[in-house]
């Protein structure tokens, strides 16, 4: 994995296709922005306003807010916006985002192209300058932006900060071989393939992964812009993020792995079929396996080290010595050791790709490093539990979907 990623890193540094036609802006293309709302008062001036900043003409761009039944003061800010004539605002009884998005997609959106922006997610001002010619390509269904956590603070923020990075480097090798597997809060899309495709699936967990697989599914290609700038606010606390991954995100991974299983293998699509898929399920298995096989190791070492050292009237100092003589790595270790060195190879690369800020960039990075595995490991095998009740039970899914 490494030095595939490494390989195709410097062919991105070649070909600089990231960025390409950057100067260039395709006006022929006039483009509706969707933004649905429940309760977000705190998140969406700064949404709308990102937008009406666009560096984009003015007169190809229309922006709609759904408000979704929000019992906040949404409603009234949005009123302000429509009073100046710089936005639609469609109000209706909340049904759930996934119902907003493809009412107003029905029934508003004429424009060849469209976007779907959370509420709490915005874009830089040459976002959409940089997207739109890959639209040139008939072929290209949708088009993901980087997206990047919003002002990382705490320990909990600054593993998702390292994350999103990351991620903006896996997009954009993806990309290459159409094998990228969702498409977040921040992506265009083409108007005619996502009706062709029967738009949204609104009893899906991650819609955005579904639709993104239903366009390659189609023959379509999602594509990611590195150069193109969004950011989002995450989740502040273990409990959110752990609700976030493991109740939604992961789980509906497996729930959309299942619905397209047919994709596997499949030689129509290579680059989901033989590379992004297989490797993400040999990712979560390796991660699931150290997770388990490592703690149980850390708690027997734990319960003979107790052992040894009360027997010894705890002297440390005399146990440490003779203890480090006697170290052999076994193959749990050595594959722990390679997942780590493949993690910090993975992360310089992603600093050297995308604009970050070197001290936050390093400080991120050390807490992502400490604590990537356990709580991965803890994430993915909580979903899969999740996912084999739901899949048991048929369990309810929430009307209203977490934008993050």
């Amino acid at each position: 994995f490494t030095l595939y990623s490494s390989f195709l890193f410097f062919l991105i540094l070649i070909d600089n296709k990231d960025d390409f036609k950057k100067n260039k802006v395709s006006t022929d293309k006039n483009i509706t922005i969707l933004i649905p709302a429940h309760n977000e008062e705190n998140n969406i001036k700064r949404s709308i306003d990102s937008c009406l900043e666009q560096d984009y003409p003015k007169d190809k761009l229309k922006i709609i807010v759904i408000n979704d039944g929000s019992t906040d003061s949404t409603k009234e800010i949005c009123e302000e916006y429509q009073s100046k004539g710089l936005i639609k605002l469609i109000s209706k009884k909340q049904s759930g985002k996934v119902p907003s998005c493809n009412f107003a997609l029905k029934n508003y959106v004429d424009t060849e192209l469209f976007c779907v922006l959370d509420a709490d997610t915005y874009f830089e001002k040459d976002a959409l300058r940089r997207i739109v010619p890959h639209f040139d390509n008939k072929k290209v269904g949708a088009v993901l932006s980087s997206i990047k956590v919003e002002n990382a603070k705490g320990i909990i923020e600054k593993i998702q900060d390292v994350e999103y990075y990351t991620a903006v480097f896996l997009r954009k090798i993806n990309s290459y071989y159409n094998g990228n597997v969702t498409t977040h809060g921040a992506t265009v899309f083409r108007t005619s393939a996502v009706k062709e495709v029967g738009y949204f699936d609104e009893n899906n967990l991650v819609e955005d992964m579904e639709i993104c697989l239903n366009l390659i599914d189609h023959n379509y290609k999602v594509e990611s812009n590195a150069k193109a700038f969004s950011y989002t606010v995450s989740p502040k606390t273990f409990k959110s993020l752990f609700k976030q991954r493991v109740f939604r995100w992961y789980t509906g991974f497996f729930e959309n792995i299942l619905k397209y299983k047919h994709l596997i293998f499949n030689s129509k699509h290579p680059g989901l079929g033989f590379v992004t898929i297989p490797f993400s399920l040999m990712w979560v298995g390796i991660v699931s396996v150290l997770a388990l096989t490592q703690g149980v190791s850390i708690a027997k070492g734990t319960f003979y080290n107790f052992k040894t050292l009360s027997e010894i009237n705890f002297d440390f100092l005399f146990y440490i010595r003779n203890s480090f003589s006697g170290i052999r790595l076994g193959l749990v270790d050595i594959i722990t050791i390679m997942t780590f060195a493949t993690l910090f190879i993975t992360l310089f690369i992603t600093y050297k790709l995308v604009k970050a800020k070197k001290t936050r960039f390093v400080k991120s990075t050390i807490v992502y490093i400490i604590l990537f595995t356990l709580t991965q490991s803890i994430f993915w095998i909580a979903s899969i539990f999740n996912f084999m009740i739901n899949l048991l039970f048929r369990r309810e899914k929430t009307p209203w979907k977490s934008q993050s």
